[in-house]
């Protein structure tokens, strides 16, 4: 089954996580706060994930991640991370 991560992101990326989980697939969430039941952690949310989704605007000032959260992530964080799950 493929897994799939939405970071961040609206109230439109919980219609597409609905969308997603209806035609079976896993889908994990971080950093929006539209969502119910978000990962606790971006390690959680990046553990076994075939495809990453994020925001767009994906960053506003070029260093974080334009979360719907509390948390700030930087992108050098985010990919540090992803690429030592792989």
């Amino acid at each position: 089954m493929r897994k799939i991560n939405i970071l961040g992101g609206d109230y439109r990326y919980k219609i597409l996580k609905n969308l997603f989980e209806a035609d079976g697939l896993d889908v994990k969430t971080f950093g929006n706060i539209h969502i119910e039941n978000n990962s606790s952690s971006l390690d959680e949310m990046l553990d076994n994930t075939d495809l990453l989704i994020g925001p767009i605007p994906y960053t506003k000032d070029k260093k974080y991640i334009n979360l719907f959260c509390e948390d700030k992530i930087s992108i050098s964080e985010l990919l540090l991370k992803w690429k030592a799950k792989k």
